[in-house]
Protein backbone atom coordinates (compact mmCIF):
# COMPACT_ATOMS: atom_id res chain seq x y z
CA UNK A 1 0.00 0.00 0.00
CA UNK A 2 1.01 3.07 -0.84
CA UNK A 3 -0.29 6.72 0.58
CA UNK A 4 -1.06 9.63 -0.83
CA UNK A 5 -2.31 13.36 0.13
CA UNK A 6 -5.41 14.37 -2.31
CA UNK A 7 -7.00 18.22 -1.93
CA UNK A 8 -9.94 19.25 -3.81
CA UNK A 9 -10.25 22.76 -4.47
CA UNK A 10 -13.41 23.93 -2.78
CA UNK A 11 -13.73 28.35 -4.17
CA UNK A 12 -16.33 28.29 -6.33
CA UNK A 13 -15.22 30.11 -9.63
CA UNK A 14 -16.85 34.12 -10.58
CA UNK A 15 -20.52 34.15 -12.09
CA UNK A 16 -20.43 35.09 -15.25
CA UNK A 17 -20.96 38.40 -16.86
CA UNK A 18 -24.17 38.17 -19.76
CA UNK A 19 -23.82 39.36 -23.28
CA UNK A 20 -26.80 38.95 -25.11
CA UNK A 21 -29.02 39.18 -24.71
CA UNK A 22 -29.83 42.72 -23.80
CA UNK A 23 -32.07 43.85 -21.21
CA UNK A 24 -35.56 44.44 -22.55
CA UNK A 25 -35.16 43.22 -26.28
CA UNK A 26 -37.42 41.36 -28.44
CA UNK A 27 -34.39 39.12 -29.81
CA UNK A 28 -34.79 38.14 -32.90
CA UNK A 29 -35.05 34.17 -34.00
CA UNK A 30 -32.85 31.55 -33.21
CA UNK A 31 -32.10 34.07 -30.00
CA UNK A 32 -28.40 33.46 -29.07
CA UNK A 33 -27.72 33.52 -25.43
CA UNK A 34 -23.84 35.07 -24.67
CA UNK A 35 -21.35 35.80 -21.47
CA UNK A 36 -18.05 36.12 -21.06
CA UNK A 37 -15.81 32.94 -20.41
CA UNK A 38 -14.80 31.94 -16.70
CA UNK A 39 -11.20 30.47 -15.88
CA UNK A 40 -10.81 28.93 -12.24
CA UNK A 41 -8.14 26.54 -10.90
CA UNK A 42 -10.06 23.54 -11.75
CA UNK A 43 -11.02 23.04 -15.27
CA UNK A 44 -12.60 22.65 -16.93
CA UNK A 45 -15.42 25.24 -16.03
CA UNK A 46 -19.09 24.01 -17.86
CA UNK A 47 -22.09 26.31 -17.82
CA UNK A 48 -25.72 26.10 -16.89
CA UNK A 49 -28.10 27.96 -18.40
CA UNK A 50 -31.98 28.64 -17.37
CA UNK A 51 -34.88 30.57 -18.56
CA UNK A 52 -37.49 30.95 -16.69
CA UNK A 53 -41.12 33.15 -16.51
CA UNK A 54 -40.52 34.72 -13.37
CA UNK A 55 -37.50 36.62 -12.47
CA UNK A 56 -37.71 34.81 -8.78
CA UNK A 57 -36.56 31.41 -10.67
CA UNK A 58 -38.61 28.96 -8.75
CA UNK A 59 -38.80 25.44 -9.93
CA UNK A 60 -42.36 25.51 -11.35
CA UNK A 61 -41.56 28.61 -13.31
CA UNK A 62 -38.04 27.10 -14.95
CA UNK A 63 -39.22 26.80 -18.77
CA UNK A 64 -35.66 25.31 -20.21
CA UNK A 65 -32.61 24.72 -18.57
CA UNK A 66 -28.99 23.35 -20.25
CA UNK A 67 -26.49 21.89 -17.96
CA UNK A 68 -22.83 21.20 -18.97
CA UNK A 69 -22.28 24.10 -21.94
CA UNK A 70 -18.74 23.81 -22.59
CA UNK A 71 -19.25 27.17 -24.61
CA UNK A 72 -20.05 30.49 -23.29
CA UNK A 73 -22.73 31.14 -25.97
CA UNK A 74 -26.01 29.14 -26.31
CA UNK A 75 -28.23 29.34 -29.59
CA UNK A 76 -31.59 28.22 -29.02
CA UNK A 77 -33.18 25.03 -31.08
CA UNK A 78 -36.56 25.17 -33.01
CA UNK A 79 -37.62 23.10 -30.56
CA UNK A 80 -36.75 25.09 -27.94
CA UNK A 81 -37.68 28.53 -29.40
CA UNK A 82 -41.21 26.56 -29.65
CA UNK A 83 -41.51 25.78 -25.59
CA UNK A 84 -41.34 29.99 -25.52
CA UNK A 85 -44.70 31.06 -26.65
CA UNK A 86 -44.72 34.87 -27.96
CA UNK A 87 -46.53 37.16 -24.68
CA UNK A 88 -46.71 40.32 -22.90
CA UNK A 89 -44.86 39.41 -20.40
CA UNK A 90 -40.45 38.67 -19.98
CA UNK A 91 -39.02 35.76 -20.30
CA UNK A 92 -35.84 35.99 -17.85
CA UNK A 93 -32.47 34.02 -18.33
CA UNK A 94 -29.35 33.04 -16.46
CA UNK A 95 -26.02 31.86 -16.18
CA UNK A 96 -24.08 30.10 -13.65
CA UNK A 97 -20.51 28.52 -13.93
CA UNK A 98 -19.42 24.84 -12.87
CA UNK A 99 -16.06 24.01 -12.63
CA UNK A 100 -13.99 20.92 -12.37
CA UNK A 101 -14.51 20.05 -8.77
CA UNK A 102 -17.84 20.67 -9.38
CA UNK A 103 -17.86 24.47 -6.94
CA UNK A 104 -20.78 26.11 -9.02
CA UNK A 105 -20.86 30.17 -8.68
CA UNK A 106 -23.61 32.59 -8.11
CA UNK A 107 -25.89 32.48 -11.14
CA UNK A 108 -26.06 35.65 -12.95
CA UNK A 109 -29.06 38.73 -12.40
CA UNK A 110 -31.63 38.06 -14.61
CA UNK A 111 -31.54 38.87 -17.81
CA UNK A 112 -34.96 39.61 -19.33
CA UNK A 113 -36.33 39.60 -22.72
CA UNK A 114 -39.41 39.13 -24.81
CA UNK A 115 -40.53 36.77 -27.46
CA UNK A 116 -42.65 38.30 -30.62
CA UNK A 117 -46.01 35.70 -31.20
CA UNK A 118 -45.76 33.66 -34.19
CA UNK A 119 -48.10 34.41 -36.74
CA UNK A 120 -49.40 30.82 -36.57
CA UNK A 121 -49.13 29.26 -33.08
CA UNK A 122 -49.96 25.59 -34.24
CA UNK A 123 -47.33 22.85 -34.65
CA UNK A 124 -47.27 21.92 -38.40
CA UNK A 125 -48.41 25.30 -39.71
CA UNK A 126 -45.79 26.81 -41.10
CA UNK A 127 -45.50 24.82 -44.69
CA UNK A 128 -49.35 25.28 -44.95
CA UNK A 129 -48.91 28.87 -44.83
CA UNK A 130 -46.16 28.55 -47.05
CA UNK A 131 -48.93 26.21 -49.44
CA UNK A 132 -51.77 28.65 -49.22
CA UNK A 133 -49.51 31.72 -50.08
CA UNK A 134 -48.01 29.26 -52.95
CA UNK A 135 -51.73 28.44 -54.18
CA UNK A 136 -53.32 32.12 -53.95
CA UNK A 137 -50.12 33.65 -56.13
CA UNK A 138 -51.17 30.15 -59.11
CA UNK A 139 -54.66 31.14 -58.57
CA UNK A 140 -54.02 34.80 -59.51
CA UNK A 141 -51.83 34.16 -62.03
CA UNK A 142 -54.43 31.87 -63.49
CA UNK A 143 -57.41 34.91 -63.45
CA UNK A 144 -54.49 37.40 -64.43
CA UNK A 145 -53.93 35.15 -67.42
CA UNK A 146 -57.19 34.38 -68.35
CA UNK A 147 -58.83 38.07 -67.84
CA UNK A 148 -55.70 39.09 -70.50
CA UNK A 149 -56.47 36.79 -72.72
CA UNK A 150 -60.41 37.89 -72.49
CA UNK A 151 -58.93 41.78 -72.93
CA UNK A 152 -57.26 40.79 -75.86
CA UNK A 153 -59.60 39.08 -77.87
CA UNK A 154 -61.72 42.05 -77.73
CA UNK A 155 -59.99 44.56 -79.17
Amino acid sequence: TKEQTFTMESQAPPPPTPLLPEMGVKPKSPITFDWKDVTDESPPVTYTLQIANNKDFPADAIVLEKKGLTKSEYILTTEEGLKLPGREAPYYWRVKAVDGAGNESQPTGAGEFYVSPPLINLPGMGWMLYALFGMGGVLLFIIGYLLGRRTAYYY
